[in-house]
Parts: C-alpha cells; structure tokens; sequence
C-alpha cells in the first residue's frame, strides 16, 4: 500500500520539513525546549470569521510578495492552528517541479480526500462503474493498495483535468458533510504563483484550483484558501475570491502588521540571541519595569531598531537574527550604532551582502570576479527547473571544480543544500525573494542583477554536450537532470535551440523522461520561436 501512495502522493516528507523551514522551526533552541509560532493573530482571527460565514465567498485569496510570511501562516494553520478543518493542502514549490504538475496535484488531491470515509465510498462507486462492476478486490469504502491501483488504471488515459471532472468534483458533490461541530472545512493551496504559466494557464495548477472555485458541484460546506504573490496569472482567474493583500494592509494599518513583527522579534531576541544567564536578568528587568519599579526595558530598543528597518517582512527579521547569532551584527553596542548597521528591508539586506563581499566597487577586480565567476552559478540555479546537482553547475558553468567550491562557499548565506540519499548534493536558494532580488524582478537590485535567460542557455548547451558524449565511444548516458529536464531548457532557449537543431533531424524524436520530445515541450509552453525553428527543421 505504502508504494502505491507514495507513487500518487510522493510529498510526505517534504511537505514536513517544507512547513519546518517556513515557520523556522527550531527543535530545543528555546529554553523550554518548544517551538512557538508567533503573530499574525488578526489574520487567524479573520480566515475563522470567513470559513464561519456561510454567505461568504468561496474562495479566499491571501496575497503579498515573497518575504511576507505567507508559507509560514499557512504552514501553522494547517499543522497547528486549524488542522482538524484542513481536510487537504498542497504546496506549491519552485524547488521541486513535481509539486507544479497537474497530475501529481490531483493524485495527491486525492490521495489526502480518500482519508474521508464519504469521499472514498463515492470515490470507490465510481470507480466500480467505469469498471463495469469488475470488482476484482475492489473494497467498498476501503482506499486500499487495490482500490488506488484500479484508480490509476482507470484514470491512466485521463489528464488532470479529466480525474477533476469525472471523479473528483462528482465524489466530493455526493458526499455528505463530514463529522464534526464545524460549518465548514477547507482544502488550503500555498503559493499558486509558482505554478502559473502565463503562456497556457489551463496547463497549470492554476487552472484546476479555478475550476474547484466556480464549480457547481463544489460542496457549500467546503472552502478554499489559496496564498499567492500579486500575480495577474493568478488573480484574473480567481477575481471573484475574497481578497486579504497584506501589502495594502501594512499600507493601511502599519501597526498591525509591525506588531506582528514585534512579536516576533521579542520572542528571537529572549529566546534564541540572549544565554540563559542574560534572558534571566533581562526577565527580571522586565519584571521590574512592568511593575513600575522603575522605567527600565533592556530590550525595547534593540527590537523598535530592527521592526523599522523591516519594511513589514517577517524573512527580514530572521536574517537578522540569524546574523546576530553568526556574529555579523552585535548586541553589544549602542541601540544607535546597531540600528545604523541595519540595512533597510530584504533588498537592503541582499545589497549589502553583496558589499560586503567587494562585489559593489566599480572597476575593481573583485566586482570583475563577480560577473566573471559568480553570476553564471547564479544564473543556472536560478534558471534550473528544480534544485540543480552539483554535476550540472559544473557542466552548465564550465567552472574547474575548485572554483565551484570557492564560489558555493562564499554565497553559502543565500544557498539551501539538499542532500538526497545516496546522491550528490542540489543547490537551490534560501528563499525566493532572494531569487526575485538576484534577477530584479522587482527593479531593486541594479548593480547585482543576473539574468535567467543565460542560465537556461548555459544548461541547453550544456545538455547538447551530455548528449554529444552520449553519441561518442564512452558513452555516458543522459540520466538525472538532464534526462528530465534538458529538453525543457533546450525550448527556453533561442540559441540552445539552435545548437540542439546542430546535432541533425534525429534530436527532433529525442524524448526526455516521460517521453516529452522537444517539440512538445516548446508548443506545452508557448515558446513559438523554438516551435517555428523546430518545425523549419523538421521541414
């Protein structure tokens, strides 16, 4: 059984540590040993007050950009908060692709739903009928290895959209409500932005969660939580959703959302920067101002210093943090020499990284190495379609493997190193506001900014150089990465196109690990310029 699931629904153990890393979370570093999620109370408050009103809209989108703690609210809502209302959840996430396809969101839709009896008995009645009363160990109520193996048999021929429309939107509508004292329940979807594809968004996950929002046959006692950043793929399908934008709220009430700032600030500086001894006399100290014996707050300072240059973002804060307890920046100066050391928001914290690493003196040998070295390992991480091995930086950078290391160790800051069993390593960002500062998506980063686009021209050639030693007497096979993704970065790429197109006719039937062929891959993603030269080729 456990194989069959994990073949639907392969995201357990990311979506565990997934939500650990949105929230921080930090096994003992507390003194009491516990982990605490702290603020954005008022927005809890506000999604019980709309999952409660049974008038209310469907669907609630919260919006803001990368930085704002989207993925950590949610990940507390549905771990903590609200989990016995959260019947299923699906992350969207740039470092695994996976999470971006259609058909591994349905599976695992509903893989998570099949845990409620209602949907599996419907669920399994359908099935039954498509089989023409096959039963063949089909369990009645039972989502069982034989019952979810006859669902991939039965959906085999159907996409996404299909399993939505002829299983999933029919079995939810002729459940009954599930068990419990709550009006409503809700399936939560974090990140949507991330899955949109602005060229075919029917072709996105987006286009299925639009479909759940105006459907029919989606069950009044069901509601829809869905976090994005402000992207126009994204809300023009899903307009008529209640919308929270958190950007207008800290516009609106800047000290709602300082507050919660505060709060957390409060909490990492007693908890996680202070030693026992000084959280004890700081404790004291606050005993002593709180009771009016004296006007003493040993902490205020230092927290008002670090909430003003944040420019609302909790990521912000953390970094900071995470730079205090590193010993970047000190407690152990004036409140006013430590908020001067501050850089003004994440840009201002990314930008001054790079300063302090030379990169920022024009004409200097350092800023030279910089574009020389730096940048292209850049441009390939940003550009990979899922955390990129080791192998591929060096295949894609054409850098000697010392120089790699060099490079990796000194960005190691805005680096997250994922270290698969019995594989290399794969290298993706920290967090994507640092890939949208990188590529200066937001026009906030001048003097550093890489493009995406030299990236995907790099990996494309560099997959027509795996595939050259493919064709050569040590053959050394297209496999991994390249197998499952080189003909994506070919189509990404004009001149990768054109050195894939080199090769002769036969690239044209080469198929990627499930069996996409080029072509296919540049019409699915609307890059007509690949399309038109792929087909005067084909010609």
């Amino acid at each position: 059984q456990e194989s069959i699931i994990a073949e639907l629904h392969p995201f357990d153990s990311f979506n565990r540590r997934y939500m650990d890393e949105k929230r921080g979370k930090r096994e003992g570093a507390h003194l009491n040993g516990q982990y605490r999620y702290v603020g954005r109370e008022w927005l809890f408050e506000k999604v019980e007050k709309w999952l409660d009103d049974e008038s209310g809209q469907r669907t609630m989108l919260l919006l803001g950009e990368a930085g704002f703690g989207k993925s950590a609210f949610v990940a507390q809502l549905v771990d903590e908060r609200m989990k016995n209302r959260v019947i299923t959840y699906h992350f969207c996430s740039d470092e695994r692709k996976e999470t971006l396809e259609q058909d591994k969101f349905m599976d695992g839709l509903v893989v998570m739903l099949a845990k409620i009896d209602g949907f599996k008995t419907q669920l399994m009645k359908l099935l039954k009928e498509e089989l023409s009363g096959a039963d063949e160990g089909l369990t009645e109520g039972l989502f069982d290895e034989n019952s979810l193996a006859y669902f991939k048999k039965v959906t085999k021929t159907k996409d996404a959209q299909g399993v939505l429309q002829d299983y999933v939107l029919p079995a939810l509508c002729g459940m009954e409500k599930p068990e419990g004292d709550y009006k409503s329940w809700l399936l939560v979807i974090d990140s949507l932005d991330e899955a949109a594809l602005a060229e075919d968004k029917k072709k996105s996950i987006v286009g299925l969660v639009a479909e759940l929002a105006k459907s029919k046959r989606f069950p009044s006692w069901l509601k829809l939580l869905v976090t994005s950043r402000p992207q126009e793929s994204v809300t023009s399908e899903l307009d008529s959703a209640d919308k929270i934008d958190l950007e207008a709220v800290l516009k609106e009430d800047k000290e709602k959302n300082l507050g919660d700032i505060r709060a957390y600030v409060n909490e990492r500086m007693t908890w996680d920067v202070l030693p026992p001894e000084k959280y004890k006399l700081a404790q004291a100290l606050d005993i002593v101002s709180q009771t009016k014996w004296a006007d003493i707050d040993v902490l205020k300072g230092y927290v008002e210093a670090v909430v003003n240059k944040s420019e609302g973002m909790f990521l912000y804060a953390a970094y900071i943090f995470d730079d205090i307890e590193k010993k970047r920046l000190s407690l152990g100066q004036s409140i006013e020499e430590f908020s001067k050391h501050l850089p003004k928001g994440l840009s201002g914290f990314y930008e001054k990284r790079f300063k302090d690493m030379g990169f920022g003196e024009k004409g200097s040998e350092r800023r030279k190495q910089y574009f020389e070295l730096f940048a292209p390992v850049l441009e390939v991480i940003v550009a990979a379609r899922e955390p990129p091995p080791l192998s591929v930086l060096l295949e894609a950078t054409g850098k000697e493997d010392y120089e790699l290391e060099d490079v990796l160790a000194e960005i190691s800051t805005f680096l997250k190193i994922e270290k698969r069993e019995k594989e290399e390593p794969h290298y993706t960002f920290t967090h994507q506001s640092f890939s949208d500062w990188i590529t200066n998506r937001l026009d906030k980063n001048k003097s550093f900014a890489v493009k995406k686009e030299k990236g995907q021209t790099a990996i494309a050639k560099a997959f027509v150089r795996i595939l050259d030693q493919d064709d050569s007497d040590e053959k050394v096979g297209v496999e991994g990465y390249w197998k499952m993704h080189g003909v994506w970065h070919v189509v990404e790429s004009v001149d990768g196109c054109k050195e894939f197109l080199k090769k002769g006719e036969e690239v044209l039937n080469f198929a990627g690990d499930k069996q996409q062929t080029v072509l296919y891959c540049a019409a699915y993603l609307g890059r007509d310029k690949a399309v038109k030269l792929l087909l005067k080729h084909e010609k």
